[in-house]
């Protein structure tokens, strides 16, 4: 099964002129407006954060406390972005790049990040468990109906 995020009408008519051409019929789509990431969203990412850091200071990392964790997984999957700074005195702006936050990814972002990090949790011998009463859960449960 295919997940796709569609970021504008550009992406959203060639996804419907591939499928035209390509598809196996019957297709199920699932859709969302880009609501922002949840609570639990947030919530559940602060807690794999921590299980990974007890997983990997266990296998002798001492240095990977959960805010090491969170950083090394935003630059992994998440990237970096330019920010512009105004000086309140001067007026003078200056751009920096910093990690992309969390706050900034609607609930398909976000679920699409969390399964990145379980999916790479998994790879290095550590499952995560995930509530079934999370939004990551259900939207997990939704996209397999």
């Amino acid at each position: 099964m295919s997940k796709v995020i569609i970021y504008n009408q550009g992406e959203l008519v060639a996804l419907v002129a591939g499928l035209s051409t390509k598809a196996e019929y019957p297709i199920k789509i699932s859709y969302s407006f880009g609501l922002s990431r949840s609570l639990s969203q947030n919530a559940l990412s602060h807690c794999i954060y921590s299980e990974l850091s007890k997983y990997l200071i266990q296998k002798g990392r001492t240095d990977c406390s959960p805010d090491w964790i969170k950083r090394m997984l935003k630059n992994r999957l998440l990237g970096w972005i330019d920010e512009t700074y105004t000086d309140i005195v001067t007026g003078q702006k200056t751009t920096r790049q910093e990690l992309r936050h969390t706050s900034s990814l609607d609930k398909g972002e976000m679920m699409d990040y969390l399964t990145q990090i379980i999916e790479w949790s998994s790879s290095i011998g550590l499952e995560i468990k995930i509530p079934v009463n999370s939004t990551y859960f259900k939207l997990m449960e939704s996209q397999n109906e």
